[in-house]
């Protein structure tokens, strides 16, 4: 059953949101032991297909984050932050009518600010900055090889 118009910024999202978790659980099947990883594959690749689809979308991340669930506490961070956002966009979905996703659409946002301001705040710290130990030097010289004419 199709929902909403043929393009839209749900059908878009859905899409990328689709094609993400695809390449996020193919580097990391290890997450996914048994015959779990088939079924999610099958319902990710489906909700690809036909990205109109608001129940599949819907059954999507019910399944992917059942299975974070499943998984915890031994997740990525990457995981648990999904879990949260995912959570206003799975209410905002279910929400009968069209302006579901509006009306949930600022607890994402709030989410994500608080996310990034307090990854760039856990940055700050020794470690970080020295090159001895530190991730950063070696990204950002290899970042100015790449890209330095």
């Amino acid at each position: 059953a199709r929902d909403g118009p043929p393009t839209g910024i749900r059908t878009a999202y859905a899409l990328q949101w689709a094609l993400t978790e695809l390449a996020f659980l193919q580097g990391n099947l290890f997450l996914f032991p048994g015959r779990a990883w088939h079924g999610l594959w099958l319902v990710l690749v489906a909700l690809v297909l036909r990205p109109r689809s608001r129940p599949l979308f819907v059954g999507a991340i019910l399944v992917r984050r059942t299975m974070s669930l499943a998984h915890a506490p031994f997740i990525w961070d990457c995981c648990l932050l999904c879990l949260l956002t995912d959570a206003p966009l799975l209410v905002g979905l279910l929400a009968p009518g069209s302006r579901g996703i509006s009306a949930t659409a600022w607890i994402a946002r709030w989410q994500l600010g608080l996310f990034y301001a307090a990854c760039g705040f856990w940055k700050r710290n020794t470690a970080f900055f020295d090159p001895r130990v530190s991730c950063a030097p070696i990204l950002m010289l290899q970042l100015l090889h790449e890209y330095w004419p």
